[in-house]
């Protein structure tokens, strides 16, 4: 009886991990179609497929964390997430300054984040990968 539960149990968790990954590739084939009708025109400088966004500073601490598509064209950043599917738009005049904080509202894994700080007060971070290259361009654009 044990084997048939335990086989039960396997099947269950097998099913569940293909669906979530039919989820996200569904998620991440819908962020594509977006970034593509949203930044027609624009030349893009860097894009992560798997950015982790840390956040608006404005919204506080309990707003969820997740990850999606990141993308610095010449006028903005630009960022799709998955699931919940959210948009956010940061145009480039609007960011003042770029670092590399190891947290953000007190969310922290063991790496620099990217930070943008917007002209209004507010922030914003990301996980990502080449963190340097990213703060390097945002820095050199405008």
């Amino acid at each position: 009886m044990l084997p048939g539960i335990l086989a039960a149990i396997l099947g269950a968790v097998a099913i569940g991990l293909v669906l979530l990954t039919l989820l996200v590739r569904r998620a991440k084939a819908r962020a594509l179609l977006r970034a593509e009708k949203a930044l027609r025109g624009e030349t893009i400088i860097l894009r992560d497929p798997g950015a982790s966004f840390f956040g608006l500073g404005s919204r506080g601490k309990g707003q969820t964390r997740g990850n999606g598509l990141l993308i610095l064209t010449d006028r903005q950043l630009w960022f799709h997430m998955w699931l919940p599917a959210r948009e956010l738009a940061i145009p480039r005049e609007s960011i003042v300054s770029v670092t590399t904080p190891r947290s953000h509202l007190g969310k922290s894994v063991g790496a620099p984040l990217l930070a943008v700080h917007l002209d209004d007060g507010d922030t914003a971070a990301w996980c990502l990968r080449g963190v340097e290259e990213w703060r390097g361009a945002l820095r050199r654009i405008g």
